[in-house]
């Protein structure tokens, strides 16, 4: 019957998976360690009865109550709760049966309280773990006053070998069964990280060759694209100096053409057109060349002290003559006296010229001006227009290259879109900055932050 019932409780078991199969075999062991227990009382008890017995069998039923109730338990899921119940059943199956016969001779009885220990241990939480020890602890410590008071109702343990040799027995096979069930969940799980870490290596030894392999592809699309560029760089140097040469030649003999005669309208028309367009394109041509230099590095910068007032009156000479046809005021704010300013003294007149000339192409009334101050350890160079303005969606694109504010206007005023990006460049490469505010048809101002020489 016995059998019966503990194959139906491990069919139970195996429809559980979530739970831990090892529980469930030390409780069926301990349900039937109990029946064994309750069967040896009875059998005691029929050579002598005595109100021990009774104790003894009512903490034999109390037991397997618990006991059962810890199967249920661990059977919703909870393996915590279900090893503290279980273990308790046990402490209290114990104690009832060793505080008859107190200390002094109930001394094997107290070697079966490492069975609650160890599954607590193994199986339930710490706290509750440190809970059980001072519970049987201090149960111990109990019975031994009780002792020495006499308080107990029998004195010598009936049939005391039999007793002995089944307590004996019992505490050793319980520990061996407990300990035998933990191994092998402890190889099960170490079964489990064996495999996982086999695994575990084999993902990462595939991880490390796909990254070797991936980091070998972008050493090699990065030296392709070195040498994609590098040759970019030396196919624009080369073409720009071929088309420049041919350009100087073309404005040159334009310019003589005025100069050896008179000529009609018409001649003089095409001449102009010739010259202007000519200009144009030489322009395009070094700023084309300009921008290459500056991103792959070969722009060198003849960096020295200057004086910022110079440099500020030949860009509003180089811008007059447009302003003077449009006619637009072109003013100019210096502080006195102004500080010098450490830099390539051509390439800021570069970059004033830029700006200044965009201010007046994009201005048909009004003025324009340049004002420098001091901002702290920088040079702030103002240049403000009253001209057509740029949308503020635009003003973060205009510095990047090929980009132009209003692209509908892109026709009407020309342009590549290189100047304000080899601006921001050259400003940038000088220590400083470069930012725009502008209102749609009010005008805009360009400030231009460059480090003072302070040597």
């Amino acid at each position: 019957m016995l059998l019966l019932w503990s194959r139906a409780m491990v069919a139970l078991a195996s429809r559980q998976p979530s739970v831990r199969l090892p529980l469930w075999n030390i409780a069926l062991v301990m349900l039937l360690v109990e029946l064994g227990g309750m069967g040896i009382t009875l059998w005691n008890a029929v050579y002598g009865f005595s109100p021990t017995y009774i104790m003894l069998i009512l903490s034999g039923v109390i037991s397997i109550g618990l006991t059962a109730g810890s199967l249920l338990v661990l059977w919703r899921g909870d393996v915590t709760t279900s090893a503290t119940i279980l273990s308790f059943a046990f402490y209290l199956a114990i104690m009832v049966a060793f505080f008859p016969f107190g200390v002094s001779k109930g001394s094997v009885i107290i070697t079966a309280l490492v069975i609650p220990l160890l599954i607590t241990g193994l199986y339930s939480e710490k706290r509750r773990l440190v809970g059980m020890s001072l519970l049987i602890i201090s149960s111990i410590i109990l019975v031994f006053v009780c002792e020495q008071f006499g308080w107990f109702t029998a004195q010598n343990p009936p049939r005391s070998l039999v007793v002995n040799i089944y307590i004996i027995c019992f505490v050793i096979g319980m520990v061996a069964w407990v300990m035998y069930c933990y191994v092998g969940e402890l190889e099960a799980s170490r079964r489990l990280m064996r495999a996982y870490q086999a695994q575990l290596e084999t993902d990462v030894a595939v991880r490390t060759r796909e990254l070797h392999r991936a980091l070998a592809e972008s050493q090699a699309a990065r030296i392709r694209a070195e040498q994609a560029d590098a040759a970019k760089t030396a196919f624009i140097t080369a073409t720009s100096h071929e088309l420049r040469t041919p350009l100087h030649a073309i404005i040159a003999m334009t310019k003589y053409v005025r100069k050896d005669g008179p000529l009609n309208v018409i001649q003089q028309k095409h001449v102009e057109r010739v010259l202007f367009n000519a200009t144009v394109l030489l322009g395009l041509i070094n700023d084309i060349l300009d921008l290459s230099k500056i991103e792959s590095g070969q722009m060198l910068l003849d960096m020295q002290p200057f004086d910022l007032a110079a440099v500020v009156d030949d860009v509003l000479a180089d811008v007059a003559v447009l302003a003077t046809q449009k006619q637009l005021q072109v003013r100019r704010t210096l502080p006195a006296p102004l500080p010098l300013v450490y830099g390539d003294a051509s390439r800021i007149h570069q970059v004033l010229v830029n700006v200044a000339s965009n201010a007046v192409k994009f201005t048909k009334e009004g003025f324009v001006e340049v004002a420098v101050s001091v901002r702290g350890p920088m040079l702030a160079i103002d240049v403000t227009d009253t001209g057509i303005g740029i949308p503020a969606d635009e003003q973060k694109t205009i510095f990047f290259p090929f980009r132009q504010g209003q692209r509908s206007l892109d026709r009407e005023y020309g342009g590549t879109g290189l100047g304000l990006a080899i601006c921001k460049l050259l400003t940038e490469m000088h220590g400083g900055s470069i930012g725009v505010q502008s209102t749609v048809g009010q005008g805009s101002t360009f400030t231009i932050l460059l480090p003072m020489d302070v040597r």
